[in-house]
């Protein structure tokens, strides 16, 4: 249906859908866009014809609205600095034990702390990265592999695994719980690894192989090169024993061949 409405000496017609209510207006007849003008209570939400009658905020003001949007999106999950316990931070280290055969008195030798040692001639275990680390390097690390992986354009078979699942975000916040749980920084990957097994069989499958391994750890160690991996030369070498320790577990689950895969050395250059 259409409706007229006398506005600043003028006739404005707007079309309306049938069954629409809405109350009078009052407007100064001075000119039709005084509604943007005149003072008006902002917790009032606008009437049909002051929507109609608005001006539309400028280009610029839609760019800040967009990028505070988007920041909200990506804003950093929120951590505290003190080692706990995480639902996988046990496992992974049974994990780590099982790896190389040690049991009973052997096994009772490494350190189960969360704290890594001070002494730069002990080595730092992976539950132990979350004390040196910290969340905001973990963060980091995990937010430039994934931004590597998103742009990914030789491989759009393996980048596509990931992309259509979810925007780059979840990825990000989900990887970097894992990690934040299983590296001693407390309960932050809900579900331990029932939940990672579950991704990865009915999820991530298509690249829990052998190509999928090797372009995963490319981009990993890209990420690594770039990150703030403290002076402790400990550091890298911890996170490195991470990513092989739960990567033969994958190649086991999954029946792939893990020889060969490059858990460090230089990435080449991306042109």
């Amino acid at each position: 249906m259409s409706l007229k409405k006398d506005v600043g000496g003028g006739e404005l017609e707007v079309e309306v859908e049938p069954g629409v209510l809405f109350n009078e207006l009052e407007i100064s007849h001075d000119s039709p866009n005084n509604v943007d003008e005149a003072p008006r209570d902002e917790k009032k939400p606008f009437s049909f014809i002051e929507a109609v009658l608005r001006k539309p905020p400028p280009e610029a003001a839609l760019i800040e609205q967009a990028e505070k949007d988007a920041a909200k999106k990506v804003a950093k999950p929120t951590f505290t600095n003190k080692c706990k316990h995480g639902y996988a931070t046990a496992d992974s280290r049974q994990l780590w034990l099982e790896q190389r055969g040690m049991t009973g008195s052997e096994a009772a030798k490494i350190s189960s702390s969360l704290e890594a040692s001070t002494d730069p001639k002990k080595p730092i275990y992976f539950w132990q990265l979350f004390s040196v680390l910290g969340p905001d390097r973990i963060y980091n690390i995990v937010k430039k592999f994934y931004e590597n992986v998103y742009a990914d354009k030789e491989d759009e078979h393996f980048r596509e695994a990931f992309t259509r699942i979810s925007g780059v975000e979840h990825h990000i916040m989900t990887q970097t719980a894992f990690w934040v749980d299983a590296m001693g920084g407390g309960r932050r990957y809900h579900g331990g690894w029932y939940r990672l097994s579950f991704h990865h069989d009915y999820n991530a499958h298509q690249v829990m192989n052998k190509d999928g391994a090797v372009r995963w750890m490319y981009h990993m160690n890209r990420a690594l090169e770039a990150s703030d991996l403290t002076e402790d030369p400990r550091v890298k070498a911890s996170v490195v024993d991470f990513l092989q320790t739960h990567m033969d577990k994958y190649a086991d689950q999954f029946d792939f061949d893990s020889e060969g895969i490059d858990y460090g050395a230089k990435c080449p250059v991306q042109h």
